[in-house]
């Protein structure tokens, strides 16, 4: 039983799978109960372990009808090679909580991982805002511009851990501090016209945008 230092509660909706729009549950748990969740894989198919949102969605999943989010979720699919372990990476990075486990197609030769981070307080945020929010995440205090670029995405759906052999599943967190978005979200810059361009080039402009405060 997993049990923390730096708990808090969370709401996060459920779905079937990612081609169902329609929530099957809302739910409010916290946080360390969702890790007691995640922690244990289903052993069976892909996506055969129900699906969730990281944040209350009404009435169904797009963008406009995100009402909160309590979690910010990414995926790694493509890790670079000098990264011997993404969780260790991460880890040396990023001072606040997070959790790290591996999805479905996960081996010892091909890592993928998806990244929880909770967040201190639930938050109402437009779906430009959240783009610009992870971005930030990502590149700057985790280093990891080459994350997935569907976390971008306010209403992104994310599977829960699936595995066909418990042997080959990975599951870590660091319990500490929970990451509080506001400072970032009152730094991040209004003009809407600010594209997201996922390349080396715009990744070091992001941070020299950001170097003043961060």
């Amino acid at each position: 039983m997993i049990e923390l230092d730096y708990d808090t509660t969370i709401n996060f909706t459920i779905f079937e799978n990612q081609y169902n729009t329609r929530p099957i549950k809302h739910a409010k748990a916290t946080y360390s109960q969702f890790l007691n969740v995640i922690s244990k894989p289903k052993i069976g198919a892909k996506n055969s372990n129900n699906s969730f949102v990281g944040g209350v969605v009404r009435p169904k999943r797009n963008n406009e009808n995100v009402k909160s989010r309590s979690l910010i979720t990414l995926d790694y699919d493509d890790i670079p090679h000098d990264i011997e372990h993404l969780f260790d990476h991460i880890s040396s990075k990023f001072e606040y909580a997070f959790a790290m486990y591996s999805t479905h197609n996960h081996s010892d030769f091909n890592h993928k991982f998806r990244v929880v981070i909770p967040l201190k307080k639930e938050i109402e945020i437009s779906d430009t805002k959240y783009k610009r929010l992870v971005e930030y995440i990502t590149s700057v205090m985790l280093d990891t511009p080459f994350v997935d670029p569907a976390s971008f995405v306010l209403s992104q759906i994310m599977h829960f851990p699936t595995c066909t052999n418990e042997d080959n599943y990975f599951f870590d967190y660091v319990d500490e501090q929970l990451l509080d978005p506001t400072p970032i979200l009152d730094n991040l810059p209004d003009d809407e016209n600010i594209k997201i361009r996922p390349t080396e080039e715009w990744l070091k402009h992001l941070k020299r945008y950001f170097r003043r405060w961060a």
